[in-house]
């Protein structure tokens, strides 16, 4: 987040025909996730891809790291809103912070996902 508002770290894989889908684990610094903040509220949207016009919002919550930390753990789940309406659970089953990766092991986590928006390669 900024002052202006929120700022696209990631975007995950399209999941196609699943109302329950899968992502593949993704890895984000701290740095670049949080500014090393675990307290920094993270918002997660989740969008039904429509390849005719544009991608519906399904729902979204804000989260720091430290409560997706304890959603891993205990196995806790979130309610993504929309309105009024629930509209769906999120379900993290993996979070942790881990030791900086090495040159090699941080190019290749970066092929995983699309980099954010305006970066460009170290």
């Amino acid at each position: 987040r900024n002052e202006q508002g929120w700022v696209q770290i990631r975007k995950t894989e399209t999941i196609m025909n699943n109302i329950n889908p899968e992502w593949n684990l993704l890895y984000i610094s701290i740095a670049e996730l949080c500014d090393k903040d675990p307290q920094m509220s993270l918002l997660i949207s989740v969008f039904d891809y429509d390849s005719s016009s544009n991608h519906d919002l399904i729902g979204s919550v804000q989260l720091t790291l430290a409560e997706m930390q304890t959603m891993a753990q205990s196995g806790s789940q979130a309610k993504l809103g929309g309105g009024e309406k629930e509209r769906g659970l999120l379900c993290v089953t993996e979070c942790k912070v881990e030791q900086p990766l090495g040159e090699e092991e941080r190019r290749r986590s970066r092929t995983a996902y699309p980099s954010r928006k305006g970066s460009s390669p170290a």
